[in-house]
């Protein structure tokens, strides 16, 4: 590996350690002397990133059989030990591990950051053998539980949320009120807070289904999409960049992304949401949609300057076994590459027969440095074969020009070879001719008037420059060296550029997405401890066998399967799918999934908090809602239980702290996305334009590394949903608000409360720009006073009429702030957007009652 390659690994592993340290982070690792038992999030990352890399590479000499230096690492160790661990892998100090030389970047990384954390260790968990687990049961419409307060229950779903609440001694909160509601409803189906037309048409509205109205308005909205879209591209671990090293651009990403919030808008069922992303090429009548949807698996990260192409392939599978059982199955069927996973009834058998499929599948037009991803042809079919003619062409008459010039440069090579004395005299007569003039012309400048009959003269200056720096000399042609081939030759070659430089100007411009393909098939077998040197039991192409009792799943030998994986998926008798799918629509209602690691229904994930309801909401979602994501979302949201109010009791807290069992509605705050567009749309310059890639950025081009600057602007006033997704440099605003790591995907993001956002929401950019077109639009207004424009400002971004006390304090903060910025150009401007800007950074404003 080149110079370059090696700073761009090392510039990696050092962001992924300070990443992967935060996944480890824990008090414990800092406080006991013993072992740390890992939450379920660390003993996920550490079976998949670091037990691997203990197997492959430690246990030799760290294991059962010996103890070298008193370290094991096939259990437990101490933090003190542990950190040791990360010191010998980073080879920091006089130990270093594995003293053959290191391991790879990625590996370092991981057992880095694991060992800093202390060496969290996942707990020993007893499985029972007799019963399966809860989570491959299929799912059956359970009976309506039996409740007291039968007058507060709407639905189904209330019954068994209030039978919970009843059990555990809880009631519910009262109602929220018709502006909380429809603000709550808004933000959470379009990420934009509502007008204030809308609310008073809403509280006007004394109808009993005037809530239900409000919802189809809502759920018809181009902004649904563009909401519930980016859910899922959390998810689908969208990015418009490889990330990992070379970080090269993935210019036609963006058709994958708005395939989504297409596919959301068009309430397409989910089960074929999840069919077309998996093998959308592969269905019945497939056209270019299809073949963009399967951008789902390969926009995931790459190492694209990896030296064995070999592990690039399987790191690439991998990434997409990872995603998708972990996006559509909840399950961590990744663990189990190095060796059968340690929890959940997934062998490494199950894994390569899972990933035989994916070796079946194209994703890459070459692994070999620096690696290309696979883009198809999109169009008519006509232009895509005109532009195979034309690009056979060009390789026939570029490969025709090619050799031409290869035996003409290798004939005057030859020649000049034997002139290469003459060569040499020539160049020393050049320099004494240069040193003559102190400030004369260089060499190269000199070059006609020194280079006797005969030579030619870029020949003559290139020895020249050899000789000066005292290198042996070596005769060189120029790079282009067409002219000085004999005429015929170089009329020859004219010919050809003139007919390559036609073919490449009547070329069609054809659109392309990054897709997969069929590739020949082909079954992997087992790799002992996850390397390819060393092979194991056969595998045939399939699924785990714990999870296709009730499917199986049966794939031609010619096939890759990935149509059989897809329609597995995709069929009600698959247990898992439609129960992981309403758990995430769950948790982007309500904060927190029925089961609360919504990324793993496994062992070592959350049990359902309400599981009669988790089954209840996957068979009526499959049964009566027919997969369709927009009466789902509306049988919800006419619930008594969406319906609460955020009332907060202290009884209940006491007894419910993390409100579990859903006593009160949680108020939440905003993501990025959500609280950029709102700042923007309150301030009335929100660019609602949908679709469409803002990077004008040739293919693969380089972006933000040590080879470019960063050329994505990010200051447009466009919905978030399409500013470019970079990894490994995420838009400051994104990183502000918790924007997930788009390497990974994660249906679960955090929500944390750090200064910077404080910060952010006092001099940021964004907030800048907008609060002064909101000023500026208010004092615009003749036809209102002062109070009738701080009145405006409450129900704009408050969603509520401002107080009497409330316009008479803004009153107040306006004129002191005048006084403060009498000097400026514009004192009221000023003012006025510093009012502004303390709306838009209020806690009421970014939250959601």
């Amino acid at each position: 590996m080149s110079a370059e390659p090696k700073n761009r690994t090392l510039q990696w592993s050092v962001s992924a350690v300070a990443w992967l340290t935060a996944i480890y982070a824990t008090v414990a690792a800092t406080t006991q002397s013993g072992p740390v038992t890992a939450t379920p999030t660390q003993a996920a990352h550490f079976e998949s990133k670091v037990r691997p890399v203990f197997i492959s590479k430690c246990i030799a000499c760290h294991g059962d059989k010996q103890q070298i230096a008193g370290l094991r690492l096939d259990r437990p160790i101490s933090p003190a030990m542990a950190k040791k661990v990360a010191a010998a892998v980073e080879y920091h100090g006089a130990t270093k591990m594995p003293p053959g030389g290191k391991m790879g970047a990625q590996d370092i990384a991981a057992v880095a950051a694991w060992g800093k954390a202390g060496g969290p260790w996942p707990a020993k968990v007893a499985v029972k053998t007799k019963q399966r687990f809860w989570a491959f049961v299929p799912p059956t419409v359970p009976s309506l539980p039996k409740v007291k307060n039968t007058s507060w229950a709407k639905s189904p779903l209330d019954l068994f949320v209030l039978a919970k609440l009843e059990e555990k001694g809880l009631k519910p909160a009262p109602a929220a009120d018709k502006t909380t509601l429809i603000r709550r409803a808004t933000l959470d189906l379009t990420g934009l807070p509502p007008t204030p037309s809308e609310i008073d048409a809403f509280t006007a509205d004394k109808s009993p289904n005037a809530f239900e109205k409000v919802l189809d308005r809502l759920l018809a909205s181009t902004a649904y999409g563009e909401r519930w879209g980016r859910h899922w591209l959390d998810v689908a671990r969208y990015s418009d960049s490889n990330g990992l090293d070379e970080n090269l651009v993935y210019v036609n990403a963006w058709r994958y992304r708005d395939w989504v919030i297409g596919a959301i808008n068009q309430d397409m069922p989910i089960n074929r949401f999840m069919r077309e992303q998996v093998a959308g090429d592969l269905l019945p009548g497939a056209g270019d949609s299809q073949v963009v949807a399967t951008g789902y698996l390969a926009l995931g990260g790459k190492m694209l300057a990896e030296d064995d192409p070999q592990k690039q392939e399987l790191d690439i599978i991998d990434e997409q076994v990872d995603t998708l059982s972990k996006g559509m199955l909840a399950m961590t069927v990744g663990c189990a590459r190095c060796h059968d996973h340690k929890f959940d009834p997934i062998s490494a058998k199950d894994y390569y027969s899972l990933a035989s499929i994916f070796k079946s599948t194209k994703t890459m037009d070459k692994f070999t440095v620096v690696a290309e991803w696979q883009e198809r042809m999109l169009g008519p079919k006509e232009q895509q074969e005109r532009l195979k003619k034309v690009e056979q062409s060009l390789k026939e008459k570029s490969e025709v020009r090619d050799k031409i010039r290869q035996k003409e440069r290798a004939e005057l090579l030859a020649k000049i070879e034997l002139e290469k004395e003459a060569y040499i005299s020539a160049a020393k007569l050049l320099i004494e001719a240069e040193k003559s003039k102190n400030s004369g012309p260089s060499v190269s400048e000199q070059g006609d008037a020194q280079t006797p009959k005969g030579l030619i003269k870029e020949v003559v200056a290139g020895v020249a420059a050899q000789v000066k720096s005292g290198a042996a000399v070596k005769l060189e042609l120029p790079e282009n060296a067409d002219h000085l081939f004999p005429a015929p030759k170089v009329a020859e070659l004219k010919a050809l550029n003139d007919e390559i430089k036609q073919l490449n100007d009547s070329k069609p411009t054809i659109p392309r997405a990054m897709a997969v393909s069929e590739a020949p098939a082909k079954d992997l077998p087992v790799h002992v401890r996850g390397s390819y040197l060393t092979l194991g039991e056969k595998t045939t192409r399939g699924v785990p066998a714990i999870m296709s009792t009730n499917a199986p799943v049966v794939i031609p030998k010619d096939k890759s399967g990935r149509l059989e994986l897809a329609n597995w998926i995709a069929s009600p008798k698959n247990p898992l799918t439609a129960r992981v799918f309403v758990n995430r629509v769950w948790r982007w209602k309500f904060g927190k999934g029925l089961v609360g690691s919504v990324d793993n229904f496994g062992i070592l994930g959350n049990l359902p908090t309400h599981p009669e309801l988790l089954d209840w909401l996957a068979k009526s979602f499959v049964t009566e809602d027919n997969w369709s994501l927009k009466r789902f979302q509306k049988r919800i949201m006419l619930t008594s239980t969406y319906q609460m109010s955020t009332q907060y009791n202290a009884k209940f807290a006491n007894l419910d702290p993390e409100n579990r069992y859903l006593w009160r509605f949680n108020r939440r705050r905003l993501e990025a996305e959500a609280i950029r567009d709102s700042i923007f749309f309150v301030s009335g310059m929100l660019d609602r334009k949908m679709g469409g890639t803002m990077m004008n950025l040739p293919p693969r081009a380089y972006v933000t590394n040590d080879q470019s600057a960063n050329p994505i602007q990010y200051d447009s006033p466009r919905r978030a949903v399409y500013l470019p997704v970079i990894r490994a440099n995420i838009y400051d605003v994104y990183t502000a608000f918790d924007f997930g790591d788009p390497t990974v995907m994660n249906g679960d993001r955090a929500s944390t409360t750090v200064a910077p956002q404080a910060l952010f929401m006092l001099n940021g950019k964004v907030v800048l720009t907008a609060t002064k077109a909101q000023a500026t639009n208010l004092l615009a207004r003749k036809d209102i006073d002062d109070k009738a424009r701080i009145q405006s400002l409450f129900r704009t971004c408050f969603g509520r009429p401002a107080k009497p006390n409330e316009i008479v304090r803004s009153l107040s903060y306006l004129s002191k702030f005048e006084q403060a910025y009498a000097k400026a150009n514009e004192p009221k401007l000023s003012a006025w957007q510093s009012l502004c800007k303390t709306f838009i950074g209020s806690n009421e404003f970014i939250y959601v009652e």
